[in-house]
């Protein structure tokens, strides 16, 4: 009965003969997902590494920016034994420090983005393996130059084009709370730059 697609059915009995019972409302029942819409809501943390094009790394100093969270909302209504479809979107956010011996720059890193998601239930639905992908906006927010004696730079403000690519795999703990871990892979197209990174995750989510 589990793997019975969502629909009307009837019961049917036929003998060696090619007798069979009729179609009726009391031969019929019904079968129905538990619920037909999954809401999640997912918050956690992340930390982006860059792989490619250096203008980060050689302002910046390095690769990864460990002060950073995520924040996700997926919306799946469409159930079928083969897996979920729907749609969702994702913010992370990054907030950029270096010091050096004049001067500091700093600035906010911010990624939004739409996607399309799969996801297919594992045993029994307690895990959730998830592909997903879409496009969206990189802003790079009030980046400036700190001098001393309280000399600043003009903020560079600016918002690029950039896709997302990612897999993930929630645990649910109970039917509603989850645990997540997963990545994405962010490529942000700039007229200075061509900035692909990779944002390693871990979150916690409730699903409604």
């Amino acid at each position: 009965m589990k793997k019975l697609e969502v629909g009307k059915y009837h019961f049917y009995a036929q003998d060696a003969s090619g007798l069979h019972s009729e179609a009726n409302a009391g031969s019929e029942f019904n079968i129905k997902f538990k619920k037909w819409l999954d809401f999640d809501i997912e918050a956690g943390y992340t930390c982006p590494l860059i792989l490619h094009d250096d203008t980060f790394p050689t302002y910046f100093g390095t690769m990864a920016y460990p002060l950073s969270a995520q924040f996700r909302l997926s919306l799946m209504p469409f159930k079928q034994r083969w897996g979920y479809l729907g749609l969702g979107t994702r913010v992370s956010f990054s907030r950029l420090d270096y010091e050096a011996d004049r001067y500091r720059l700093d600035g906010n890193l911010l990624n939004l983005h739409a996607l399309f998601i799969y996801q297919l239930p594992l045993f029994r639905r307690r895990a959730i393996f998830e592909l997903h992908g879409g496009a969206g906006i990189t802003y790079f927010n009030d980046i400036k130059y700190h001098f001393p004696h309280g000399i600043e730079s003009k903020p560079l403000n600016t918002t690029s084009l950039s896709f997302d690519a990612g897999l993930a795999v929630q645990i649910y703990i109970n039917k509603r709370l989850y645990v997540e871990v997963g990545g994405d892979y962010i490529l942000a197209l700039n007229s200075d730059m061509v900035l692909g990174s990779i944002q390693p995750s871990a979150g916690v989510g409730w699903q409604f």
